[in-house]
């Protein structure tokens, strides 16, 4: 850096660490409106689209009319990557963290795997692809946005968190009540469509495609709003918005993400109350042994039998074993295969060899994709990734970066009853975009030090309170 360019100094609190960690100005080096700044006001308003998967396809039809859409959630997805990697080229620093490592290994086993794939198996680069995008860019775009100095203000993120969340609550609340969809289900052409909604006839899906995909980021919503009761004002506020939040899970009707809840529901609380809130590592693998212990009840249910549409319902998952053990038979009869995966991948373009069963599990989903060895690389990546943004939420001096910390503890529970990790990934954005994370992209050493402080080692003024 020029040493005559200004920057904004953010003091650590912890006296172990005699230095200042600074953010930088834009690629010009002056003041004023920036070229960063033409890349943070259209990546804010993409933001919403992204958090809410079919807000893009319902906002064109009410535009376009007669349930037309030209631009699907692939394009929102590249321009969100575009826009990022034009920051990244502006203004980047990459920090040798296991973080970093751990995903160029991840992406080099991909580019590999992608060229394997069009030789031994026969499918087109386009489709591997377009498989990749769908499984895994959201959390590579992670890694990516915290090389990058689109530091959005706390404040900010949280008027954009509670609108976003205000506005699909009550859609989804006129939709249980009216007992009618109120937005379009699907589009002219076939290409996007809500899902699931011929199983309950009550259940809420507001702006997303899925009921469940709701129900999620109304849980990642009552974490926040639960984070947020330690602060002496705006507490009846915060308690209407949390009945909101519970009102939004039950009316979705979403049982595959219940245990989930549960777990982000007992993250939140040990992260804003617990007296040994340093002990949050190993939550997710809690709650992972949480969701197994309830898959096996489910199957103990299904031998039973259960009441039709009840809780104790359990066709779905009964659906759900078939699509795994379709799968798991298909793997294990080539060794190769289950190693390093069939680019088999859950979406309209890139079925790979069999893609007519569906998979809602990210285990099975994955290891079909890219195989076992590319499974445990992706899983390393996303493990990196929780412990940056627990280790921030950890602090309690980010009130977003602590609820994102708490919804993300569940994502190894929460994916054996879906395909991916987009749902936590898109959410992640949220820290990796916001000012919190700029001490999450500081180099490992420095994090230890950090840690091993006790009070006051987050960066001051980074929190920018509501």
């Amino acid at each position: 850096m020029n040493p005559t360019t200004p920057v904004r100094s953010i003091p650590i609190k912890n006296p172990k660490l005699n230095r200042t960690a600074t953010s930088r100005n834009a690629a010009s080096g002056t003041g004023g409106f920036t070229a960063l700044d033409l890349i943070k006001v259209p990546l804010f308003f993409i933001l919403p689209f992204v958090l809410v998967n079919a807000a893009s396809f319902q906002a064109q039809m009410a535009i376009l009319g007669h349930h037309r859409t030209v631009v699907s959630n692939g394009v929102v997805k590249m321009a969100l990557l575009g826009l990022i990697l034009a920051a990244f080229w502006l203004r980047w620093k990459i920090v040798p963290t296991r973080l970093m490592t751990i995903t160029l290994i991840f992406f080099a086993y991909l580019l590999l795997d992608a060229v394997r794939l069009y030789f031994s198996v026969g499918l087109e680069i386009s489709d591997v692809l377009y498989g990749y995008n769908t499984y895994y860019t959201i959390i590579l775009v992670n890694v990516i946005a915290l090389a990058v100095p689109l530091r959005f203000s706390e404040r900010r993120l949280t008027q954009l968190v509670v609108f976003t969340f205000i506005i699909c609550a009550s859609l989804g609340v006129a939709q249980f009540v009216t007992q009618r969809p109120i937005v379009p289900t699907s589009n002219a052409d076939g290409t996007f469509k809500v899902f699931g909604l011929g199983l309950f006839t009550s259940r809420a899906f507001s702006l997303f495609q899925e009921a469940w995909s709701f129900a999620l980021f109304s849980s990642f919503a009552l974490a926040f709003f639960i984070v947020r009761m330690r602060r002496r004002r705006g507490k009846l506020r915060n308690y209407a918005l949390m009945l909101l939040a519970v009102t939004a899970v039950g009316i979705a009707e979403a049982r595959e993400v219940y245990v989930g809840v549960v777990g982000i529901i007992i993250s939140a609380l040990f992260f804003t109350y617990g007296k040994r809130r340093n002990r949050t590592r190993w939550l997710p693998l809690v709650w992972l042994g949480l969701g197994i212990a309830v898959s096996f009840f489910a199957y103990y249910l299904s031998q039973l039998g259960g009441r039709s549409h009840s809780l104790s319902d359990t066709g779905s998952f009964t659906m759900r074993l078939r699509e795994w053990s379709y799968y798991l038979h298909l793997l294990t009869q080539n060794g190769i295969g289950i190693l390093f995966g069939f680019g088999i991948a859950q979406t309209p373009n890139a079925a790979g060899a069999s893609g007519i069963v569906a998979i809602d599990n990210m285990y099975v989903a994955t290891i079909a994709n890219i195989g076992i060895v590319g499974f445990i690389i992706y899983m390393l990546l996303a493990w990196s990734l929780w412990e940056r943004v627990r280790k921030i939420g950890e602090t309690r001096q980010s009130d977003m970066a602590t609820a994102i910390a708490a919804f993300f503890s569940v994502y190894l529970c929460s994916t054996i009853f879906m395909k991916g990790l987009e749902p936590f990934g898109t959410v992640l954005l949220l820290f990796t975009l916001s000012e919190a994370s700029t001490f999450a992209s500081q180099p490992d050493s420095d994090e230890a030090a950090i840690r091993n402080g006790n009070a006051g080692k987050f960066p001051a003024g980074v929190s920018q309170r509501a």
